[in-house]
């Protein structure tokens, strides 16, 4: 048993564990003069918590409580949004404008050079420009967002 390690003592307080563990906890009592100390505080720390008579709080404790509590919140909750449609609408905008890009990258993709090259591979010939450019633009966006995680976490966790 390490100096550090109270555990078995707290076990054979607490009357846990294996009885071979607790024999060799009793053993190792007769040895160690920080256990045998600790064991006594546990068992001086026992005795003074049973005499400890109960104590109910007082009759108007609870409405001192609520009393000195402000009547409203510091902070009032923002009201719901009344018309859903305008996100709705953004959202919608954002995702044509994508589309739009997309399609326009797609050209702009098979026109170079490399392309033709490129578009021999089957798992290109089997998506084309358009897939190529939606993979590139996933995996653009999938880069941008693990580059800025760590720095989102430790802003996070330093605000809150």
């Amino acid at each position: 048993m390490s100096g550090d390690d109270k555990n078995p003592v707290l076990a054979l307080y607490f009357e846990e564990g294996r009885s071979s563990r607790r024999k060799a906890a009793l053993h190792h009592l007769g040895d160690c003069e920080d256990c045998r100390e600790y064991l006594e505080t546990l068992e001086r720390t026992g005795r003074f918590l049973e005499r400890w008579a109960d104590e109910r709080p007082a009759p108007d404790m609870f409405d001192r409580i609520a009393a000195a509590l402000p009547a409203q919140p510091r902070h009032r909750p923002k009201a719901a949004a009344a018309n859903p449609l305008p996100p709705l609408a953004a959202i919608a905008a954002a995702i044509a404008a994508i589309i739009a890009v997309l399609l326009k990258v797609q050209d702009l993709v098979a026109g170079f050079p490399w392309w033709n090259s490129l578009g021999q591979a089957w798992p290109f010939r089997s998506i084309g420009p358009l897939g190529f450019c939606v993979l590139a633009f996933f995996a653009l966006g999938a880069f941008a967002t693990l580059s800025l995680a760590p720095f989102l976490y430790f802003h996070s966790r330093s605000n809150g």
